[in-house]
C-alpha cells in the first residue's frame, strides 16, 4: 500500500490456506491491511511535517 492508500501488491503464501481456518486467514488479512494503512499515513504525516517545515519555519516543529 502507498502514500495514498492504495494498494500495490498482494502476496498470498499458499501454505497459510492449508494451515489456517478461513476466519484465521480473514484475521491476518484484515491485520495485514490495518498495518498498512497505519504506515501509510506515517509516510503521510512524515511527508506534510516535512513540507510544512519547509514552507512555514517552526511549522512542522513540536
Amino acid at each position: 500500500m502507498d502514500g495514498n492508500r492504495q494498494l500495490k501488491e498482494f502476496h498470498l503464501d499458499e501454505d497459510i490456506l492449508k494451515k489456517s481456518s478461513v476466519d484465521e486467514f480473514k484475521q491476518e488479512i484484515i491485520e495485514a491491511f490495518n498495518k498498512a494503512i497505519k504506515d501509510a499515513d506515517h509516510v503521510n504525516e512524515n511527508e506534510m511535517k516535512s513540507t510544512a517545515f519547509n514552507i512555514i519555519p517552526g511549522m512542522g516543529n513540536k
